[in-house]
C-alpha cells in the first residue's frame, strides 16, 4: 500500500510481521481509536467470559470427585474474582493506558487456572481439562482484541505451562499427551492466524479510512480552485456548451432557415472534405449517402424538420475514391421561444471498424453454432458406437459371476462385480450423453401416451427404494390412488422422477426423503389449472443458493456442500430440466445447505394431440 499521511510519503506504512505502522504517531492514534471503537466488545466479552469459567464449575461438580473443592478454589476463590475484578477496571482511566497489558495478564490467569485444574483433578479427569485451554486460546484470538504479538505470546506460554502439568506435575498417558499436544497446538495456530488476519484487515481499514479522508480534504481543496476557474471562464464556455454537450467526434450545425450545415473541421474530415472549404447544404450531404440508405437518411431529415426528431441514426456514406465508411450520428433539435425550430446539431461518430468487428462476431457465432451441432451430432454417435460393447461387458460379467458364484470362487466374483457395477455406471453415463447429444442436436422426441399416474410413481419408487434404504433413510409416498391418468411421455417422466429420487438417495444419509403428486384443478390461477405436481423432498446435504444454476448446467457440479464422496456426471438434473421443457412444464427447487432440498415438477395433465409416426413434439429449445 503506499499513500501520503500528514504530508510524508511511506511506501510501506505497515509492518507485516509485527503489524505496526512505522509512524510511531499514527500507531498511538490508531491503538486510542481502535481501543476507544471496541472497549464495549471488550467489556461484553471479559464479561462473557468470566460467566462462561463460573458456569463451569458444574463440570467440576460432576467429575472432579475428590478434587472439587480444590477445583472450585482454583476456579472461584482466585480467577473469577480477578476477571470479575478487570472488567470493573475496565471503566477507568488506568485501563485505557495500560489496557494491553491488563487484557494479556488477566487471560494468562485465566488459561494458567485450566493448567491449574489439570494438575489437581485426579485421573482420567485431569486429561480431559486441557480442552479449557483451546477455549481460552480461541477467545483471545477472535474476542479480546490482544495483539496478535502478544495474543501468540500468551498462548505458547499456557501450551508450556500445560507441558509442565502433564509431564511432571500430574503426568498424563503418552497417548493421552500426544492427543491433547495436538489439539492445542493446532488451536494456537489456529487462534494465532485468526488474530493476525483480524487485526490486518482492521489496521488496514483504518488506514485506508485515513487515506480516504486525506484524499478528500485535497479533493475538496481542488474542487474550490475548479469552481473559481469556472466563474473565470463561464463567458467563454457559454459558447462552447452546447459542443460540449452532444460533440462526440464530429460536429455540425443545420440552420433550418438557410438550409446550410456548417461542419467541424474532424466533420469534414470523416465525410472526405476536409481539402474542400465550400459550403454544405443537404443536398450535397445526401449525395455523399451511400444509394441504399440514401433514402432512409433523407426520410430521417424529414422527420427533423417536422420536429419528429429521432436520437440516432447510422448509415454508410461513399467518400472520394469510392471508400465506403459508416457513421453514427446523434442529433439535438434547437427551438425559438415560440416553439418554432430553428437549428439541428449533430455529433457523427465514424464506426466502420466497430461494424466491422460486429459483422465478424457474426459469422463467429454461426460459425459457433454449427460447431456445436457437429459435437453434438459426434457425442451422439460416439454414444451409440459405445453402447454395444458396453452391453457385451455387462453380460459377460454377469455370466462369468454365476460361474463365478457357482464355483464358489468369492475373489473372482468381487472383482466381476467391481467390473458389473463400473460398466453398469459407464453405460448410464453413455445413455445420459446421449439423450443430452440428442436434445441440444434438436432430435429429442415425445412419444405421447396415456398412462396411470399411480402405478408409473410406484414403479419408481420402488425401483430407487434399495438405493433410499441403503443411506438409513426413511422413505414416504404421498400419491393418492384416484389421481386418474396422464396423457405425456411415461419414459422421460419416470426418467425425471428416477434421478430426483435418486439424488435424494445419495445426498440424504440417515433422513427422510418424501414423494408427493397432487393435481392443481382446484387452483385459483387459470395458469396453473390442469396440471399435475410432483414433490420429492430430503433432509439431505442441500444446495448453496450461488449453487443452484450449476446443479442444472450439463457437466457442472455443486461445491463440497453436497458432499464430494457422491460426485456423479453433472447430467441428471439438467435432463429433468429439459425433459420438463419438452413435456410443457417446468422444474425448480428449493434448496439451503444442511437442511436438504425440495424439487418440485409441474407438468401439464395433458400434452399434445395423438401421437404420429416421426412428429417431433418438442425439444429443449422450446
Amino acid at each position: 500500500m503506499v499513500g501520503h499521511l500528514n504530508g510524508t510519503p511511506d511506501s510501506a506504512p505497515l509492518n507485516p510481521v509485527s503489524l505496526r505502522f512505522a509512524d510511531k504517531h499514527l500507531e498511538r492514534r490508531f491503538l486510542r481509536s481502535h481501543l476507544m471503537s471496541s472497549l464495549w466488545v471488550l467489556r461484553l466479552g471479559l464479561f462473557c467470559g468470566t460467566l462462561i469459567y463460573a458456569v463451569f464449575g458444574v463440570l467440576d461438580a460432576i467429575v472432579g470427585q475428590e478434587a472439587t473443592r480444590d477445583l472450585w478454589l482454583i476456579r472461584y476463590g482466585i480467577v473469577v474474582p480477578l476477571m470479575s475484578a478487570t472488567l470493573a477496571l475496565m471503566y477507568t482511566r488506568f485501563f485505557l493506558r495500560y489496557s494491553q497489558v491488563i487484557i494479556g495478564l488477566i487471560i494468562f490467569i485465566a488459561g494458567f487456572g485450566i493448567v491449574a485444574m489439570t494438575a489437581v483433578a485426579p485421573p482420567p479427569v485431569s486429561h480431559w481439562y486441557y480442552a479449557g485451554l483451546i477455549l481460552v486460546v480461541i477467545y483471545v484470538s477472535s474476542t479480546l482484541r490482544l495483539h496478535h504479538t502478544s495474543s501468540l505470546g500468551v498462548s505458547l506460554l499456557l501450551l508450556g505451562c500445560y507441558q509442565v502439568s502433564a509431564l511432571v506435575i500430574n503426568p498424563v498417558p503418552s497417548a493421552v499427551y500426544v492427543s491433547n499436544n495436538f489439539f492445542l497446538t493446532v488451536s494456537v495456530a489456529v487462534g494465532a492466524m485468526i488474530n493476525y488476519l483480524q487485526e490486518f484487515f482492521i489496521r488496514t481499514k483504518f488506514l485506508q479510512t485515513r487515506l480516504l479522508l486525506s484524499e478528500k480534504r485535497r479533493s475538496q481543496e481542488l474542487w474550490r480552485k475548479s469552481e473559481k476557474l469556472n466563474q473565470d471562464l463561464q463567458q467563454k464556455q457559454n459558447a462552447l456548451s452546447r459542443a460540449q454537450r452532444i460533440a462526440r467526434l464530429g460536429g455540425w450545425d443545420w440552420d433550418l432557415a438557410s438550409g446550410e450545415i456548417v461542419a467541424s473541421e474532424e466533420a469534414r474530415r470523416i465525410l472526405g472534405l476536409e481539402r474542400d472549404n465550400d459550403p454544405i447544404d443537404i443536398d450535397r450531404f445526401l449525395d455523399i449517402v451511400h444509394p441504399v440508405d440514401r433514402s432512409r437518411v433523407r426520410q430521417t431529415f424529414k422527420m427533423i424538420a417536422s420536429s419528429t426528431l429521432p436520437d440516432k441514426i447510422e448509415h454508410r456514406i461513399v467518400r472520394a475514391g469510392g471508400e465506403i465508411r459508416v457513421l453514427q450520428q446523434q442529433v439535438e433539435l434547437a427551438v425559438a421561444a415560440d416553439g418554432a425550430p430553428t437549428m439541428v446539431s449533430g455529433a457523427m461518430l465514424d464506426i466502420t471498424e466497430r461494424s466491422r468487428i460486429e459483422e465478424n462476431l457474426r459469422a463467429a457465432t454461426v460459425a459457433a453454432e454449427t460447431a456445436s451441432r457437429a459435437k453434438s451430432q459426434f457425442l451422439a454417435n460416439m454414444s451409440h458406437e459405445l453402447r454395444t460393447p458396453l452391453n457385451a461387458i455387462i453380460g459377460y460379467s454377469e455370466l462369468l459371476s454365476e460361474d463365478a458364484s457357482e464355483r464358489g470362487d468369492i475373489a473372482t466374483l468381487e472383482d466381476l462385480d467391481r467390473i458389473h457395477t463400473a460398466g453398469k455406471h459407464l453405460l448410464d453415463l453413455v445413455n445420459d450423453v446421449l439423450d443430452l447429444s440428442k436434445i441440444e442436436a434438436g432430435k429429442a422426441e415425445l412419444s405421447i401416451e396415456s398412462f396411470a399416474i399411480k402405478p408409473m410413481v410406484d414403479e419408481v419408487v420402488s425401483t430407487v427404494g434399495p438405493m433410499i434404504e441403503r443411506n438409513g433413510n426413511r422413505l414416504a409416498v404421498d400419491c393418492p390412488a384416484d389421481l386418474g391418468d396422464m396423457r405425456s411421455d411415461q419414459t422421460k417422466l419416470r426418467q425425471v422422477l428416477y434421478n430426483l429420487l435418486s439424488n435424494a438417495a445419495k445426498f440424504t444419509e440417515n433422513g427422510d426423503v418424501h414423494v408427493r403428486v397432487h393435481r392443481t384443478d382446484s387452483d385459483r390461477r387459470a395458469s396453473e389449472r390442469g396440471k399435475l405436481v410432483f414433490v420429492v423432498a430430503d433432509t439431505g446435504a442441500g444446495i448453496a443458493p450461488d449453487q443452484i444454476e450449476a446443479a442444472f448446467t450439463a457437466f457442472e457440479q455443486t461445491d463440497s456442500s453436497r458432499g464430494s464422496a457422491q460426485a456423479g456426471t453433472g447430467l441428471g438434473l439438467p435432463l429433468c430440466r429439459h425433459y420438463c421443457a419438452m413435456m410443457g412444464g417446468a422444474i425448480s427447487v428449493d434448496s439451503e445447505p444442511g437442511r436438504g432440498s425440495t424439487f418440485t415438477v409441474r407438468l401439464p395433465a395433458v400434452l399434445g394431440g395423438e401421437v404420429q409416426p416421426g412428429l417431433r413434439y418438442g425439444t429443449a429449445a422450446e
